[in-house]
């Protein structure tokens, strides 16, 4: 499904000023969640921001993931959930940034969650995800993470045990948790590959 926005809220309203907003380019979104009611309010807010060219839905991420291949309109970043059905957030963000069946890698991907735990976060973190915001959030809380994402882009790293934004301004003892100690991607990309194969 796609949705054409209109700019109901003005970038100043949401904390930027005019040269920000000036700088932003018009944004192609995929929303992936799994709650339709999650995606409208997701909908409803980017409708309202000036830069939002084009909206597009998935219901899921494995439907998510095929989009990424397969679709028409080049995706400039992603919004998803991380609680889903047949495939987690996670577990998307491991295979964009993984797999080479997907041509763009590096493309910005936010998680809204309402799962707000530390060792989930830290996960996401180092699944490869560019931002994290909880929900519930305000307008203004998803106006800002998209635009420090889109703006402020941190070096994208290609190492052993990550694939994703430069995490170094993540606390040491938070990032080593839950990670892969040094083990190579080669496994978990494997098992995801297996469980894509069976969806």
């Amino acid at each position: 499904m796609i949705a054409v926005p209109s700019s109901g809220i003005h970038d100043r309203q949401m904390g930027r000023n005019d040269e920000s907003a000036i700088a932003m380019p018009k944004l192609t979104i995929l929303v992936i969640d799994d709650s339709r009611f999650a995606r409208t309010i997701i909908k409803n807010s980017l409708c309202s921001f000036s830069f939002i060219g084009k909206i597009i839905e998935a219901g899921d991420a494995v439907d998510g993931l095929q989009l990424l291949k397969t679709g028409n309109d080049p995706i400039d970043l992603i919004l998803l959930d991380n609680e889903m059905p047949l495939l987690t957030g996670k577990e998307f963000t491991l295979t964009v940034r993984l797999d080479a069946d997907f041509p763009e890698p590096e493309i910005p991907i936010i998680m809204i969650s309402h799962c707000t735990d530390q060792p989930r976060v830290v996960a996401a973190r180092n699944a490869g995800i560019n931002e994290f915001l909880a929900k519930p959030f305000s307008a203004r809380d998803l106006y800002q993470r998209i635009c420090s994402t889109i703006l402020n882009p941190r070096p994208f790293i290609r190492a052993k045990n990550y694939v994703g934004p430069d995490r170094r301004w993540i606390k040491r003892d938070q990032k080593c948790k839950n990670d892969n100690h040094g083990q190579s991607l080669a496994a978990p990309l494997n098992e995801l590959q297996k469980k894509l194969s069976v969806v």
